[in-house]
């Protein structure tokens, strides 16, 4: 019996196309993989934020291997500091990522109650900047129970996209939880967390160091970081 023409034309068609398909799906993976290996990181490492920022003298508070591994940030800045002839002593912590998904979770309200501490009060506030811009952050105030009885103040904020937000539902959506399959479409957070026991250190460090993080961000269509 003759198979048709069509019929054997058919079958060549659905091979060649089967064949198209596995060699994109392939090229989709392999660009897909180097993307998660290769991941965005910020126009200039974090390390290099100034030690001395105004009257503040910054000292770096490395963090472990485990808490690293949890966090898991593409690069981070965990650094104490004292503004000089006073007792005000502030802890700066970024924590920067290329894969939004990684920052859910990772929220003050979160973490500190799980490591303990009793969350006493949540405001959210805007900082006036010397810019005349204000910052939107969010002030969680924390109280360690007897017989370790600590109060700690944190402020929190996140850059998505060059943006700052106080409000981690910017980026807890769906699209943010995918990969980040292209350079030209920038994706990241960055989140920023003040701490220190009394609210006057905050409001004196925050507007002060708080410019000087923004041009670490990755720029989109090119661009440079800070010299």
């Amino acid at each position: 019996m003759k198979i048709p023409k069509t019929v054997v034309f058919s079958a060549y068609l659905s091979c060649f196309a089967l064949l198209a398909a596995g060699y994109i799906y392939r090229k989709a993976a392999v660009r897909l993989d180097a993307l998660v290996k290769e991941p965005l990181m910020p126009a200039t490492p974090l390390s290099f934020l100034p030690y001395q920022i105004g009257q503040w003298k910054g000292t770096d508070q490395p963090l472990t291997e485990t808490v690293l591994k949890v966090a898991g940030n593409d690069d981070y800045l965990n650094r104490t500091y004292h503004l000089s002839n006073s007792d005000y002593y502030v802890n700066l912590y970024v924590a920067f990522t290329g894969q939004p998904r990684n920052m859910m979770g990772h929220r003050p309200e979160v973490c500190y109650t799980g490591a303990g501490w009793i969350l006493e009060q949540t405001e959210q506030t805007d900082i006036p900047l010397a810019s005349g811009q204000s910052l939107p952050v969010q002030i969680h105030y924390f109280r360690k129970p007897s017989p370790d009885l600590q109060y700690l103040i944190v402020l929190n904020y996140y850059i998505v996209n060059g943006k700052t937000t106080c409000d981690y539902r910017d980026f807890s959506g769906i699209s943010w939880r995918l990969p980040t399959f292209s350079r030209k479409q920038v994706r990241y957070v960055a989140q920023i967390q003040a701490s220190c026991v009394t609210s006057t250190g905050l409001l004196l460090f925050v507007p002060e160091a708080a410019p000087l993080i923004l041009p670490f961000m990755p720029v989109q269509n090119g661009g440079e970081g800070v010299p």
